[in-house]
């Protein structure tokens, strides 16, 4: 007998062949725990007392189950002689869920037809409040949003350290980004020793990990600095400018390390193959790593090229070959002709290791790593140089009739044939002289005599 298993909200309620109800269960449940069995249910994993009915069923004669949620499925894997079928016949859930109540009457379930509306709506706010709940604590989620916090912070840290160059250059302009560029040195130098006088090799060194002659060349740049002289005021505001972009930096670095912390757990084989920051980036793109499992290797090859990539279909011009897999190593340190066939080639893995992290599979990144590396090789030996670019030229000389041949206009006449328009010079024009033009003794009439 091939039974059918129908969710309600009053429990769940199982129907034969003929549609007449054969058993009940969570009829006399709580919403709130009606809610979280069905949440368990669709995650795969078995309520309270449901392998216990199941059982039940078998002994009536039922051998398999036919379900409408595929996430019903594995729910009896471990019951032996009873499978769990996914329905092709969706009208007939549809029809009895619009009797549903003939058949709480037919299974005895005590309802009010009243209630059965707001109900419904309760029990489907627990349930998304539930599963909201559950999907904003996952790791992935937190993931992205670390990573889009240092996308924040990398812009915060570079406006900021833009400003404090401008304003500090006002007393020590010499002080240049060729002269420190690292802004973290600059922040430093300047949160530390505050007025230029202060700038000695003793001083540098003791902060900054610089070469002596780049310590010697600001000391000298500091003694005869043409930068004007600030107030006791200034300096501590412009310090506290200094240590605020320290502040960033440092807590850059500490989310930068939770990243990779949570990557561990979340995401170990695009971590090893990949790193932290790539991954990471990967993820908050997608907006998680079930969305990030989902996507194809096309997709994922070009994640965050997406207005380049729009752009181009819009104009008719070329697509990106990659998006941020760009900032990776692998393809960044390889010659510009090779990063299209690289790109194609490792996002293919990426989705299938996207798919192997998000459903807790074994670890392969060690494996996958090692074939990405050898298909590089393999790449750069197959395509030694640039392939050349093929000039088309324009053929005007077309064969086909009634087409252009290259042919001279018939307006166009060979050089040693003149225009009918064009006289001798032997010949004189009848018009040279006009019939207006008389003789020289002849007077106009309207000459006065």
């Amino acid at each position: 007998m091939k039974a059918l298993l129908l969710t309600s909200v009053h429990g769940i309620i199982v129907l034969n062949e003929k549609n007449k109800v054969i058993g009940t269960i969570y009829h006399d449940k709580s919403l709130n725990d009606l809610a979280n069995y069905y949440i368990l249910m669709e995650k795969g994993e078995l309520p309270p007392d449901f392998q216990q009915f199941i059982q039940k069923l078998k002994e009536q004669g039922c051998s398999a189950v036919e379900i409408e949620n595929p996430s019903y499925k594995p729910l009896f894997k471990d019951i032996s002689d009873v499978s769990g079928v996914i329905t092709e016949d969706i009208p007939r859930f549809r029809d009895l869920r619009e009797n549903l109540i003939q058949l709480l009457l037919d299974s005895k379930i005590p309802f009010k037809a009243k209630q059965l509306y707001s109900r419904s709506k309760i029990l489907s706010e627990i349930m998304i409040k539930e599963q909201f709940a559950e999907s904003i604590t996952q790791k992935d989620y937190q993931i992205k949003q670390a990573g889009d916090s240092i996308v924040d912070l990398d812009k915060s840290i570079n406006i900021l350290s833009t400003r404090l160059r401008e304003w500090y250059g006002l007393h020590f302009p010499e002080l240049t980004d060729k002269l420190i560029y690292d802004h973290t040195i600059y922040a430093k130098l300047v949160a530390e020793l505050g007025l230029r006088d202060n700038f000695t090799v003793d001083q540098i060194q003791s902060i900054t990990g610089l070469s002596e002659d780049k310590i010697e060349t600001v000391e000298a740049k500091a003694k005869r600095s043409l930068g004007g002289d600030l107030s006791e005021t200034d300096i501590i505001t412009i310090k506290r400018l200094a240590k605020t972009v320290l502040d960033q930096i440092e807590y850059r670095i500490s989310l930068e390390e939770y990243i990779s912390e949570a990557l561990d757990s979340v995401a170990p084989n695009l971590k090893f193959v990949l790193g932290a920051s790539i991954t990471a980036k990967l993820i908050s793109i997608a907006g998680s790593l079930e969305r990030l499992a989902k996507f194809s290797s096309s997709t994922i090859q070009i994640l965050g090229a997406e207005k380049a990539l729009f752009k181009a279909l819009k104009s008719g011009g070329k697509t990106p070959k990659y998006g941020i897999l760009f900032q990776w190593n692998k393809i960044r340190g390889e010659k510009a002709y090779l990063r299209g066939k690289i790109a194609r080639m490792v996002s293919g893995k990426i989705s299938i290791l996207a798919k192997v992290d998000y459903y807790k599979g074994e670890f392969i990144g060690d494996k996958y790593k090692e074939e990405i590396e050898r298909k590089i090789e393999k790449i750069k030996t197959q395509f030694p140089r640039a392939p050349k670019k093929q000039e088309i030229k324009p053929d005007f000389q077309q064969k086909s009739k009634g087409k252009y041949q290259g042919s001279k206009s018939k307006y166009q006449k060979s050089g040693n044939q003149k225009s009918k328009y064009q006289k001798s010079g032997y010949q004189k024009s009848k018009y040279k002289k006009s019939q207006y033009q008389g003789s020289k003794n002849q007077k106009s009439k309207y000459q006065k005599r």
